[in-house]
């Protein structure tokens, strides 16, 4: 058996990414999307189609819409995932940013300015400031996808959704991390891994009990 290094974004450099190359460890990694040129301007321009692994759907219990692509760049192979309910929220949010800063500045308000989540939107010095069009545009297709990079031979669709069940991992960090009985429960109710028994207890004496998890059905 041969271990498999999944990990979010946040925990990546180029310098890590060359370490577990040079060590030949399989891994499936985040990237950071904007911040990376070549997912920026090259693995998210691509085209071709993606593939439905979760199709959107109304049931209550029914997992997030996703949606897959594989991409490769030389030798460098990457996988871009899309949710549509998160496309539809992100092009929410950045609408209500804009009109926001719209308002703001007709009425000559630049506090909005100092704001890295608004300052991205806008552009102009001293006391010139408009909403640059194009970066709004270029934000857009970020919406609701994720990029991955791996080099394991797994399909694309396995590829996301072994990257997905780090909520499990997640949920268990702040399960360890909760403070009281509701961080004890928020912190379960992204856990998406086999159902297990979890028992909460504090210093005041308060004990707790939760069932979280999937149930096969059979």
């Amino acid at each position: 058996q041969r271990v498999c290094i999944v990990a979010d974004r946040g925990m990546i450099s180029d310098t890590t990414i060359a370490d577990i190359e040079s060590r030949g460890w399989l891994y499936i990694l985040g990237v950071r999307m904007r911040r990376t040129k070549e997912a920026r301007d090259e693995v998210l321009a691509r085209g071709g189609r993606f593939q439905t692994v979760h199709a959107k759907s109304d049931a209550a219990k029914a997992p997030s819409p996703l949606q897959v692509k594989e991409v490769w760049v030389e030798q460098r192979r990457y996988v871009v995932c899309r949710n549509e309910d998160q496309a539809t929220k992100d092009a929410h949010d950045r609408l209500a940013i804009v009109s926001a800063l719209v308002q703001a500045l007709q009425r000559g308000d630049k506090t909005l300015i100092g704001n890295n989540g608004f300052r991205r939107f806008v552009t102009g010095t001293g006391s010139h400031w408009r909403v640059d069009e194009a970066k709004v545009a270029e934000e857009a297709r970020f919406d609701g996808k994720w990029v991955l990079r791996t080099n394991t031979d797994l399909s694309a669709r396995d590829v996301a959704l072994k990257y997905k069940q780090l909520w499990t991992v997640e949920a268990i960090f702040r399960v360890n991390t909760a403070a009281n009985w509701e961080d004890f429960r928020a912190a379960l109710s992204i856990y998406g891994g086999p159902s297990q028994n979890f028992v909460y207890a504090d210093v005041d004496g308060h004990i707790g009990y939760q069932l979280p998890g999937a149930i096969p059905v059979r």
